[in-house]
């Protein structure tokens, strides 16, 4: 057998680092439920889902993607205040799965077959919440949530999470309190450049 061409070798090194580097760019798909009526009269909820594929792996970064994403596409506050009926706002971010892409289909009206379910540790990366301020409904306080995947088989109020508010003017002062947090500072660095 004939010995491989060290260029050969090394282009070939190169292509599939590159053809790496390429496919792992973050992609996102959007899933807009829309209006949530926990009763017929009481559609208060605005909520969407979204599939991240190659989210990485770094905390920081994670909740980064999250917000740029949020930032860019999500409902802004101006769009909200033209909605007084939607007091809160959800944007759940997860994994893009085999099984999250099965199970998010089925939402949209295509009936769920018995093994169509994802487990919600492995999957569900976060969420951004908007509500509006108690008293004041032209207010309005923005969380960040990261699942941190260390709680057993869970609904969302068993999961672990770690929250940060990334605005609230429902306090008096929280701006000044908070605005060493680095991700209230890269959350508030986006907003700004939208100035």
């Amino acid at each position: 057998m004939k010995p491989i061409n060290p260029v050969i070798l090394v282009l070939l090194c190169i292509i599939t680092l590159l053809y790496t580097a390429c496919n792992n760019s973050v992609e996102f798909t959007r899933v807009i439920e829309g209006r949530v009526c926990l009763q017929p009269d009481s559609c208060f909820y605005y909520e969407e889902r979204v599939l991240v594929k190659n989210i990485p792996q770094n905390d920081v970064e994670q909740s980064k993607i999250m917000i740029a994403y949020f930032d860019s596409v999500g409902l802004s506050l101006n769009e909200l205040l033209k909605k007084p009926e939607i007091k809160y706002y959800y944007m759940n971010f997860y994994k893009s799965t085999y099984a999250t892409r099965r199970y998010f289909v089925k939402m949209n009206g295509i009936p769920k077959k018995e093994h169509d379910t994802y487990n919600g540790n492995e999957t569900d990366l976060g969420y951004i919440y908007m509500g509006r301020c108690v008293g004041d409904s032209t207010k309005w306080k923005i969380k960040i949530g990261r699942n941190l995947g260390t709680a057993d088989n869970y609904d969302w109020q068993g999961a672990d999470i770690e929250s940060v508010f990334l605005q609230n003017e429902c306090v008096p002062n929280w701006d000044d309190a908070n605005k060493n947090n680095d991700l209230v500072k890269y959350y508030m660095e986006l907003k700004n450049k939208k100035l």
